[in-house]
Protein backbone atom coordinates (compact mmCIF):
# COMPACT_ATOMS: atom_id res chain seq x y z
CA UNK A 1 0.00 0.00 0.00
CA UNK A 2 1.41 3.55 -0.89
CA UNK A 3 2.04 5.65 2.28
CA UNK A 4 1.20 8.77 0.20
CA UNK A 5 -2.74 7.07 -0.89
CA UNK A 6 -5.08 8.91 1.64
CA UNK A 7 -9.06 8.73 1.29
CA UNK A 8 -11.30 10.81 3.44
CA UNK A 9 -15.09 10.57 3.48
CA UNK A 10 -17.49 11.68 5.87
CA UNK A 11 -16.09 14.78 6.92
CA UNK A 12 -18.03 16.72 9.97
CA UNK A 13 -17.27 20.16 10.66
CA UNK A 14 -18.38 21.86 13.79
CA UNK A 15 -17.64 25.70 14.46
CA UNK A 16 -17.22 27.18 17.18
CA UNK A 17 -17.31 30.88 18.57
CA UNK A 18 -13.90 31.99 16.68
CA UNK A 19 -11.44 32.72 18.98
CA UNK A 20 -7.41 33.43 17.77
CA UNK A 21 -8.37 31.93 14.63
CA UNK A 22 -9.50 28.43 15.75
CA UNK A 23 -13.14 28.11 13.69
CA UNK A 24 -14.04 24.62 14.61
CA UNK A 25 -13.43 20.60 14.77
CA UNK A 26 -13.52 18.87 12.01
CA UNK A 27 -13.80 14.75 12.08
CA UNK A 28 -13.52 11.93 9.17
CA UNK A 29 -13.06 8.69 8.02
CA UNK A 30 -9.58 7.85 7.00
CA UNK A 31 -8.46 5.52 4.71
CA UNK A 32 -12.24 3.58 5.14
CA UNK A 33 -10.83 2.37 8.23
CA UNK A 34 -10.24 5.01 10.84
CA UNK A 35 -12.52 7.61 12.49
CA UNK A 36 -10.67 10.29 13.65
CA UNK A 37 -12.16 13.78 15.48
CA UNK A 38 -11.13 16.32 17.40
CA UNK A 39 -8.83 18.14 14.78
CA UNK A 40 -8.83 21.57 15.39
CA UNK A 41 -9.25 23.75 12.10
CA UNK A 42 -7.68 27.67 12.57
CA UNK A 43 -7.57 30.54 9.31
CA UNK A 44 -4.47 30.86 8.50
CA UNK A 45 -3.54 34.83 8.01
CA UNK A 46 -2.67 34.84 4.52
CA UNK A 47 -5.70 32.71 3.63
CA UNK A 48 -6.68 29.13 3.72
CA UNK A 49 -6.81 26.58 7.19
CA UNK A 50 -4.35 25.03 8.71
CA UNK A 51 -5.46 21.82 10.79
CA UNK A 52 -3.93 20.86 14.51
CA UNK A 53 -4.12 17.20 15.67
CA UNK A 54 -5.45 16.78 19.53
CA UNK A 55 -2.81 16.57 22.36
CA UNK A 56 -3.76 15.51 26.31
CA UNK A 57 -1.51 16.70 28.81
CA UNK A 58 1.52 17.31 26.49
CA UNK A 59 1.13 13.75 24.99
CA UNK A 60 0.39 13.65 20.69
CA UNK A 61 -2.93 11.65 20.14
CA UNK A 62 -2.44 11.08 16.68
CA UNK A 63 -1.24 13.25 13.95
CA UNK A 64 0.49 12.73 10.26
CA UNK A 65 4.02 11.45 10.47
CA UNK A 66 4.25 12.50 6.59
CA UNK A 67 4.31 15.70 5.32
CA UNK A 68 2.24 14.73 1.86
CA UNK A 69 -0.09 13.43 4.34
CA UNK A 70 -0.82 16.38 5.75
CA UNK A 71 -0.78 18.61 2.74
CA UNK A 72 -3.61 15.94 1.25
CA UNK A 73 -5.76 16.26 4.59
CA UNK A 74 -5.60 20.05 4.73
CA UNK A 75 -6.28 20.14 1.10
CA UNK A 76 -9.05 18.11 1.03
CA UNK A 77 -11.14 19.59 4.36
CA UNK A 78 -10.39 23.29 3.29
CA UNK A 79 -12.28 22.00 -0.31
CA UNK A 80 -15.09 20.71 2.20
CA UNK A 81 -14.97 23.81 3.79
CA UNK A 82 -15.13 25.69 0.83
CA UNK A 83 -18.53 24.17 0.09
CA UNK A 84 -19.87 24.50 3.47
CA UNK A 85 -19.24 28.60 3.46
CA UNK A 86 -20.42 28.60 0.41
CA UNK A 87 -24.15 26.52 1.05
CA UNK A 88 -24.00 29.08 4.08
CA UNK A 89 -23.94 32.10 2.22
CA UNK A 90 -26.49 31.05 -0.14
CA UNK A 91 -28.82 30.42 2.33
CA UNK A 92 -28.78 33.52 3.82
CA UNK A 93 -26.90 36.26 1.66
CA UNK A 94 -24.18 36.39 4.18
CA UNK A 95 -20.56 35.23 4.55
CA UNK A 96 -20.22 32.91 7.71
CA UNK A 97 -18.05 34.66 10.63
CA UNK A 98 -14.53 32.89 10.63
Amino acid sequence: MNENCVTISDIRFTPVESSLGHIGFVSFVFNGNLFLSSIAVYTRPGGGFRLVFPRVKNINVFYPINKNVYIQLETEIAEYLARVFKDVRHDNGNSPKI
